[in-house]
């Protein structure tokens, strides 16, 4: 018999030792995964405390920060830029009194009532030069500027909510100036 005892003492302190490997995997798990969280709320307190500092001292940081400061100021106006060439590639028009988007067919903002459109380059008719949008003679020949005729407003179009009194143009209650003319709503 002393084999066989022999052999379930061996088995006992095995198992034994298994349960406390297994145990001590466990509370490691745990351990771990409680560092991993305290960890978390770290990151996330020290980008509170980061964004917190830069709000109040990104016009005049503490020396040893400006450069961190500059840098997310740099990072700001990169990801300004490329959020309005995004939307230059969506064929949005950007207002460039407002910053306002407007649809691609607008030709004048439905906020501010500013002209989308690039000014158009007259140019002489005698000698080809540019001229400046309120010249009436030509800086280069000296030939009077003749000024195009205004164009003829649009159709009046179908009814809707609001009405655009000057060319007729229907609109949605938000908007404020007409995409057509330019007119703020509700005059004219």
């Amino acid at each position: 018999m002393g084999l066989f005892d022999e052999i379930s003492r061996n088995v006992e302190k095995a198992s034994q030792s298994g349960v406390q490997i297994a145990s001590n995997l466990k509370e490691g798990v745990r351990l771990n995964t409680k560092v991993s969280e305290e960890e978390k709320k770290l990151r996330l307190y020290m980008e509170k405390l980061g964004a917190a500092y830069y709000q109040k001292f990104r016009d005049a940081p503490h020396e040893e920060l400006a450069g961190l400061c500059a840098g997310i100021t740099e990072a700001l106006a990169a990801i300004e830029a490329a959020k309005l060439e995004a939307d230059r590639l969506k064929c949005a028009k950007i207002c460039p009194g407002c910053g306002s988007k407007n649809k691609d067919e607008a030709r004048f903002c439905v906020f501010c009532g500013g002209s989308l459109s690039p000014p158009q380059k007259s140019l002489c008719a005698n000698c080809g030069s540019a001229l400046k949008a309120d010249s009436k003679f030509c800086t280069h020949c000296g030939q009077r500027v003749e000024k195009p005729e205004p164009a003829e407003a649009a159709p009046p179009a179908r009814p809707a909510a609001r009405q655009c009194g000057q060319c007729g143009k229907a609109y949605g209650v938000d908007v404020a100036f007409c995409t057509d003319c330019g007119v703020r709503l509700g005059e004219a």
